[in-house]
């Protein structure tokens, strides 16, 4: 005859073996196919606003690539801003990496340097072009030009 203690160590025993393996089993999985971060493009500007006519630094921060990934070598860039009108505007630089692969390096940090006379809001952003034609596309940011009146 099986006493009780012995049914609840067996319920223990069985439970353990059952519900273990399933356990590990769903975490390797998931460890198994979990990708690789994406890289992400940050968009920052100093001054966020000023008296016309005001200089903005717009700077977009590369990160999750690793130092020699070709298809970051001088990847092309797109300075996208609307002005307070609403009309959309761009500024482009293609792809220009020559090096040969031993000798890649990745930029990480894109700067550009923008006078604004007209006063109002202006929203900017940053597109980054791979290589092989992927984009990144940054978080925008706002700037805001005052009158001096």
């Amino acid at each position: 005859m099986v006493t009780l203690a012995r049914r609840i160590a067996l319920a223990l025993v069985v439970g353990l073996v059952f519900s273990t393996p399933a356990s590990f089993t769903a975490k390797d999985k998931k460890e198994e196919h979990q990708e690789p971060p994406k890289p992400t493009l940050n968009l920052q500007v100093t001054p966020r606003h000023g008296f016309r006519p005001v200089t903005f630094t717009l700077t977009g921060s590369l990160d999750g690539v690793s130092d020699n990934d070709e298809q970051y070598c001088h990847p092309g860039l797109e300075w996208e801003w609307i002005s307070p009108y609403g009309m959309p505007m761009t500024s482009k630089e293609d792809p220009r990496c020559l090096h040969p692969p031993e000798q890649t390096r990745v930029v990480r940090t894109f700067t550009k340097v923008v006078t604004i006379n007209d006063p109002g809001r202006y929203a900017y952003r940053l597109i980054l072009y791979r290589r092989d034609g992927e984009r990144i596309i940054s978080n925008s940011t706002e700037v805001r030009v005052l009158d001096t009146q």
